[in-house]
């Protein structure tokens, strides 16, 4: 039985000028904090049944999660802009794996398959719960640096790039947490393990 997903990142954003920005020029321009619109999307794919699992491994979890950050921009006066909200979408995506050496319907099946689908519960609770919990934990992220002088928007790409990196850090983090404390510590997996013999 096994857990395994790996975030990505990918950002939508505007052309940006060759020239740098400079770090007191950005600082003179306003920095409010942008409306963040979060979404997110499961992809559910279909359940496998096969031989493509390791000896120890009975099943898992697959998947992964990727990052989308598209911002609106507008100006803040007549050499300044901003970026004004920001619509983040993290796309999940999942699928449930058990190895065929155990016919359907055998108690060693049952027990991994029960066992895959805590890992979709505790998945789909924390992410589904991701816009509520973690909109202004992201906006924190910004640190400030949404301002930019008009033509020069180099500076705020590196925050929207550094934010993002951050986001998924903490998301993959806390998630793999919650798999853990909930479904593969190793007093749940033993208990799971009792239920059959002949392993």
């Amino acid at each position: 039985m096994g857990f395994s997903f790996y975030p990505a990142i990918g950002l939508c954003f505007f052309s940006l000028a060759t020239l740098a920005l400079g770090t007191a020029h950005a600082a003179s321009c306003p920095s409010p904090v942008p409306n963040i619109n979060m979404s997110v999307q499961f992809v559910e794919i279909p359940p496998v049944y096969n031989s493509n699992f390791a000896e120890n491994i009975g099943g898992h979890l697959r998947g992964g999660t990727s990052v989308e950050i598209t911002p609106k921009t507008q100006k803040s006066n007549s050499i300044c802009g901003y970026i004004s909200q920001i619509y983040l979408k993290v796309v999940v995506k999942s699928q449930i794996g058990v190895s065929d050496r155990y016919p359907v319907g055998s108690c060693q099946y049952n027990v991994i398959q029960a066992h895959e689908a805590k890992h979709k519960s505790i998945l789909m609770n924390y992410f589904k719960a991701l816009p509520a919990t973690h909109r202004g934990r992201y906006a924190q992220l910004l640190n400030g640096g949404t301002g930019y002088i008009l033509g020069q928007e180099s500076s705020v790409q590196q925050t929207l790039n550094a934010s993002a990196e951050q986001f998924k850090s903490i998301i993959s983090s806390e998630h793999a947490k919650l798999q853990y404390d909930f479904v593969d510590r190793q007093d749940l997996v033993k208990q799971e393990l009792s239920r059959c013999s002949n392993w």
